[in-house]
């Protein structure tokens, strides 16, 4: 459970960044959010759909769509996979899909979260990669693994894909890759995080949800 909130934590530091662009910060976990629920539940965030892919498209039907009107975003994301609302941190927290538990001792699946954050004018892909790059750089917390282009829904991206142990001087070591493209006045982030072997083994199926990914705004 610790882990589990530890991970929470990290994906919470992004989404500062995302929320406090505007200003200086200092990369921070606060020590509240540890002590956040972890807790599996379906989708039912208004303005959302959670229904089979065949139903809808026509592709195969161990897939699923999920459906976001307002903000204008589609994906489809593997059928045994959970689709949840609970336990996330921050507002601009759309949904997260969990990959399926494997058995009775496996309480940390792997995890794909969508947020998106809205802002009262345009920013740029460069301004923000630039910003969160800058505070990734001034800490010590995490190791960069990977900072490289990307593309998703054919907008141009960012992804970071960083490390860290979780419990001093232990050898678990946890993943958490960041995507993000600037559309507008949108911020769409996407997190995939995980212990390492088990983030390593889900990343086809991830790449299959990223690919899908269609934002039409």
């Amino acid at each position: 459970m610790a882990i589990n909130l530890r991970i929470q934590a990290i994906s919470y530091i992004f989404l500062t960044v995302v929320s406090l662009l505007s200003i200086s910060i200092q990369f921070n976990v606060r020590d509240d959010y540890y002590l956040l629920p972890f807790k599996f539940a379906a989708a039912t965030k208004e303005g959302t759909t959670s229904v089979p892919a065949n139903e809808t498209t026509g592709v195969v039907s161990d897939f699923l769509s999920y459906k976001n009107p307002n903000l204008g975003i589609t994906l489809m994301y593997p059928a045994d996979w959970i689709s949840s609302t609970s336990g996330l941190v921050d507002y601009t927290d759309l949904i997260a899909f969990y990959a399926p538990l494997e058995n009775l001792t496996d309480t940390f699946p792997p995890r794909l979260k969508l947020s998106v954050v809205t802002y009262n004018r345009n920013i740029s892909l460069s301004e923000y990669t630039n910003f969160v790059s800058m505070i990734l750089n001034q800490s010590k917390s995490f190791d960069i693994k990977n900072s490289s282009e990307y593309a998703i829904s054919g907008y141009p991206s960012h992804k970071v894909i960083i490390a860290e142990k979780p419990l001093q001087n232990g050898t678990l070591l946890i993943n958490n890759m960041n995507i993000w493209t600037i559309v507008g006045n949108r911020v769409y982030l996407v997190t995939y995080d995980g212990e390492e072997a088990k983030f390593n083994r889900y990343m086809p199926e991830v790449e299959k949800i990223l690919k899908s990914i269609h934002i039409n705004y």
